[in-house]
């Protein structure tokens, strides 16, 4: 019940916080002077309120029409939510792999995997993803095999190559972590219990390391799940999607801007609550054994 509460109030708060945050453009002063317009900012979280409630009747007018939010924003939130997720669940399997054998490897080499990361972390986002598809591209002048569409076209949305492009930064950020928290949990005192037992070093790393990480991977997922939206839209403009930060950015009606972020907000939110109640079942579970 407690678990619940404190959910319900964090996701209350959120919601408080981007009805607050679309009525920001009306604050600000457009005639030059320094006074900050109270009135219309009221004036416009009114009109977001009243939209909220409201939401299947908000419009936006597009090509010289005006046409409902509602169905064309569910098409635009699903599919930036599937290369988001898609992305962070390749980015945690291959990070979780190379931490695997990372572990494995004598110190001098992950020493060198250490500084290897660090260097590839350090390469700009546009960078990463142009490169991906100048490879791609290559690839197909060369042999005429296109393993990957470059870019979505009307009717024809490309998933693959957009998740792998928004993944790789993640992936190496998850990597150095579950480096840092695997080292630390190698030098606690039930692995060396289990050593002493003969236990081998890979179920330790799978079962024991693991299960003792997930919080700390879990709570990193939040910082990364923000990151991986900013370069969304970087990704979005490149690959020529319709995606929920390219309609952001177009459309910037305050009732359209919350109502968007709240969207793209609620299923991040529930899947990481059902994570935690996840790890909260299985720290019980743990402790009780």
């Amino acid at each position: 019940m407690r678990f619940i509460t404190n959910q319900l109030l964090r996701f209350v708060c959120i919601i408080i916080g981007i009805i607050l945050m679309a009525g920001l453009p009306r604050l600000l002063p457009n005639d030059g002077s320094l006074t900050l317009n109270w009135q219309g900012y009221s004036s416009s979280l009114i009109d977001v309120l009243q939209g909220l409630i409201h939401f299947q009747e908000i419009t936006y007018s597009t090509e010289g029409a005006t046409r409902e939010l509602l169905p064309q924003l569910s098409g635009i939130v699903s599919y930036s939510l599937i290369v988001l997720i898609g992305s962070i669940l390749i980015a945690l399997l291959v990070a979780g792999l190379l931490t695997f054998g990372t572990m494995l490897m004598p110190m001098k080499w992950r020493k060198v995997s250490k500084v290897f990361s660090f260097v590839l972390e350090s390469i700009p986002d546009i960078l990463i993803i142009i490169i991906c598809q100048l490879v791609i591209v290559w690839i197909y002048k060369s042999t005429g095999l296109l393993f990957f569409e470059v870019a979505s076209m009307p009717g024809e949305p490309i998933y693959l190559l957009p998740m792998l492009c928004l993944s790789i930064l993640p992936m190496i950020q998850y990597y150095k972590v579950m480096v840092s928290i695997t080292e630390y949990e190698l030098d606690r005192q039930y692995v060396e219990l289990a050593k002493s037992k003969g236990v081998y070093q890979g179920r330790i790393l799978m079962i024991h390391v693991l299960r003792n990480s997930l919080a700390s991977i879990l709570n990193y997922s939040k910082t990364v799940i923000w990151f991986m939206l900013s370069n969304l839209l970087i990704l979005e403009y490149i690959f020529n999607i319709n995606g929920i930060m390219s309609f952001l950015l177009e459309y910037l009606n305050p009732q359209v801007f919350a109502l968007s972020l709240i969207s793209i907000f609620i299923p991040i939110f529930l899947l990481f609550a059902i994570g935690q109640w996840l790890l909260e079942r299985v720290t019980n579970e743990k402790v009780v054994m």
